[in-house]
């Protein structure tokens, strides 16, 4: 169990610079709160980096190309999926779109679009309709 304690006290002070010895006199309850102190320091700034770094300027998740990705494997093979009412799609918006002004030109230019939700991470719109014409323009 001590051999433990010193691994990670010497890791501690390998990577932040503490004074071995002063950690080593350290009780055993006030080891375990530094150490639990600063992994909740980092913890926290981890979870503030990842919840304010937009999405759009990283990795998107891989479950919005499955559909896509599916589509296309049954074109490969010579099978052409069935479509049912009503039709939804997902549109995905550039970053400096004005999401407002996107929504307007939807509901002007395409009465029977419903609008279903806004999406906020990621700067998106999900829509339903019964025309899939209005989907192919």
């Amino acid at each position: 169990m001590t051999r433990k304690i010193f691994d990670v006290l010497n890791y501690l002070y390998c990577i932040h610079r503490i004074n071995c010895e002063t950690l080593m006199k350290l009780t055993y309850g006030r080891t375990l709160l530094l150490i639990a102190i600063i992994s909740v320091v980092y913890g926290l700034i981890a979870f503030l980096y990842y919840y304010y770094t937009p999405y759009y300027n990283g990795y998107i998740s891989d479950e919005i190309w499955y559909v896509d990705s599916a589509r296309n494997l049954l074109y490969l093979i010579g099978l052409e999926p069935r479509l049912s009412k009503p039709y939804t799609a997902t549109i995905f918006l550039r970053p400096e779109a004005d999401t407002q002004e996107i929504i307007s030109l939807i509901n002007t230019s395409y009465p029977d679009v419903k609008i279903l939700e806004t999406l906020s991470k990621i700067k998106a719109i999900y829509i339903e309709t019964n025309n899939i014409s209005d989907l192919e323009s």
